[in-house]
């Protein structure tokens, strides 16, 4: 099986259950039977009855609906768990992003609400109590790892930034989550990409999925709207929902910018200016590793089709009339600037500028590929891990898949709802956070970077110093590849 990308979707009204026995029978009865409403700046209930509302600021509008009915997914995702009544036991989820888990005084009150419900549902069908510990990914490794020799007890789940996780997997410290009694690793509320990331050859260390996804993480483009209109340019929202929004498109509108009287810059990227050839990369559908289940990993920037995606790649990272790093967020925020690549972290930096912004998904190849993808950005993406010596490998391969069934779908939600609500200044920008988060990508190589050299070398580093005119794709592989492979070999078994 090649793991790809996640296209799957999914929302369900968690407080109709009770109990997974009793699962279908409450499901049928108390379906969320309402739709969900993205309304711009207007924090009421997710969930409601009517088919519009009223912002204050604005009047009288009627503002999209979204629609979320995942009933037969939900109840097909329900079959993986075991069935077993874990008497009230408590489950530890040991974790450096305690506020995926539980909720703190730092959490939007969509998200405190949200990840309320979800924990809830999660203990009421397991019957069981969540403890969650926060822990520096270096504490826990370490403790895992006395753990690990005791024999003893540390958490019966762990949950990792990705830049971190390779040590955990080299050292020994996680199960092969195969091994957990009724692991999907097809399932649906995984995201495929995330299980290839997590693993290689015969094993799967670490899972992604909505539970433990921050979806501040992921890579967007902001546009300046009024640049757009006074360069007399069709709005992208519209070239998005045709599937025209491409890397052609975004080089002609960086060039339609750099032409403008005015002194106005086509782009910039601050936060994201170390890895931004890794995003233009991974939106033109292409990946860094190929990793397929029973297989060693191999280098996938080699191949044919991601050869020709970066030479438009090097085109848009050295797109004329780009803005300094360190200065590009103030440039954008000030209207200096028609585009800045940044995560949708960014949109609380510039929440409150004079310029009128709205937000796309990275932008396609071409118009033959079918969806739009987001980076999530491996220093930040979490990923689930089960210690070695959890006490109960069905228990734990339980907690795993109800938090991922429990979240799927209705994280997202809450995520746009809480933009919609404080951060996004136009509607056409709510379907556009949807596009952005229904693709979160991840990729080996920025799981193992930091314990084999050859890993990035061979990699991102390969692409970064092709896009800087710095080397080749080709004479980084032929220096570094034999030392990828060996590497490969090294962590992965293959029958």
């Amino acid at each position: 099986m090649n793991f790809g990308t996640d296209n799957t979707k999914g929302k369900l009204n968690r407080t109709a259950h009770r109990s997974l026995l009793s699962f279908a029978a409450v499901l049928t009865a108390f379906l969320l039977c309402g739709c969900g409403i993205f309304s711009l700046n207007s924090p009421s209930d997710k969930d409601t009855d009517t088919d519009e509302t009223t912002s204050p600021d604005t009047g009288a509008e009627t503002y999209e609906i979204y629609n979320g009915d995942y009933a037969n997914e939900m109840i097909s995702f329900m079959n993986d768990l075991s069935g077993k009544d874990w008497n009230g036991g408590a489950c530890k989820i040991v974790t450096s992003a305690d506020d995926l888990i539980s909720y703190d005084d730092n959490s939007s009150l969509v998200m405190s609400k949200e990840y309320e419900e979800r924990n809830t549902a999660v203990e009421e069908t397991l019957h069981i109590s969540i403890l969650c510990e926060k822990h520096s990914p270096d504490t826990m490794l370490a403790d895992i790892k006395a753990s690990n020799r005791a024999g003893e007890y540390f958490a019966d789940l762990i949950m990792l930034p990705q830049s971190q996780m390779g040590a955990y997997i080299a050292d020994g410290a996680v199960a092969n989550l195969r091994t957990l009694p009724g692991f999907n690793y097809e399932a649906g509320y995984y995201y495929p990409s995330s299980l290839g990331a997590g693993g290689g050859g015969n094993a799967i260390f670490a899972a992604a999925g909505p539970a433990s996804l921050d979806p501040d993480c992921l890579s967007a483009v902001y546009f300046n709207t009024e640049l757009c209109e006074k360069a007399g340019l069709e709005s992208p929202y519209d070239l998005a929902d045709r599937g025209e929004w491409t890397v052609d498109k975004y080089l002609e509108y960086c060039a339609a910018a750099s032409s403008l009287d005015g002194d106005y810059a086509s782009w910039g990227a601050q936060n994201t200016s170390p890895y931004i050839t890794d995003l233009f990369y991974f939106g033109c559908g292409e990946k860094l590793t190929n990793v397929s289940l029973g297989y060693y990993p191999s280098i996938a920037v080699g191949g044919e089709s991601a050869l020709a995606a970066m030479t438009k790649v090097t085109a848009c990272v050295n797109a004329d009339g780009s803005v300094p790093a360190l200065e590009s967020i103030n440039t954008f925020a000030s209207g200096g600037s028609l585009f800045l690549i940044d995560s949708l972290s960014a949109m609380k930096a510039i929440v409150n500028s004079p310029c009128q912004w709205g937000i796309l998904p990275m932008p396609k190849y071409d118009t033959q590929q079918e969806d739009y993808y987001s980076l999530a950005y491996y220093s930040d993406a979490m990923f689930f891990c089960v210690p070695l010596t959890a006490p109960d490998y069905t228990l734990a391969g339980d907690l795993l898949a109800a938090l991922n069934i429990y979240s799927y779908g209705y994280v997202r939600d809450a995520y746009t709802t809480d933009a919609s609500y404080y951060y996004l200044r136009d509607n056409q920008s709510i379907r556009m956070m949807s596009i952005i988060m229904e693709n979160p990508v991840y990729d080996m190589a920025y799981t193992f970077a930091d314990i084999y050299d050859a890993v990035p070398n061979a990699t991102f580093a390969a692409i970064r110093n092709n896009a800087g005119g710095i080397s080749t794709v080709e004479r980084y592989i032929n220096m570094w590849g034999t030392r990828f492979d060996n590497a490969m070999y090294q962590l992965f078994d293959v029958d």
